[in-house]
């Protein structure tokens, strides 16, 4: 049994057209890893590390949380955040969140993360308007 999920970037067109492609392969050591606060964070991407890409201000992250938790996670002003739980189950104030749900957080300081169980939340920070033109503006 295996699953995947592909995520599409809006790249700044005007360099990325001008480039050949390339495949880029990165193995799990790669990543810078932390744990605070009974939660393990992989920085998968961001300005500080190898993985290269053309879009501009993206963060990614893969939280694992281990045991039933609270916690507070930081949302970055300018900035929309896009969650996908692999894995688990928490309450986001609320509203439950389940395996295979997406949500989107903006405009706010941070959210409350109420984790039930083992859980994997994965997520994506991009510009909410970035600097160049993309597909969608």
């Amino acid at each position: 049994n295996s699953e995947i999920f592909q995520i599409w970037f809006d790249p700044d067109l005007s360099k990325s057209l001008k480039r050949s492609a390339t495949y880029n392969d990165y193995n799990g050591s790669d990543f810078k890893k932390s744990v605070a606060n009974g939660v393990k964070i992989i920085k998968i991407h961001d300005t500080n590390n190898r993985a290269w890409m053309d879009s501009e201000g993206v963060s990614i992250n893969d939280l694992y949380f281990e045991n039933e938790i609270s916690f507070q996670h930081k949302i970055e002003k300018n900035k929309i955040h896009s969650f996908f739980l692999v894995d688990g189950h928490i309450f986001l104030g609320n509203k439950e969140i389940n395996k295979g749900d997406f949500f989107t957080v903006k405009d706010l300081k941070s959210i409350q993360l109420n984790v039930k169980e083992a859980s994997r939340l994965f997520e994506v920070s991009s510009p909410i308007i970035p600097s160049y033109k993309t597909y969608f503006n």
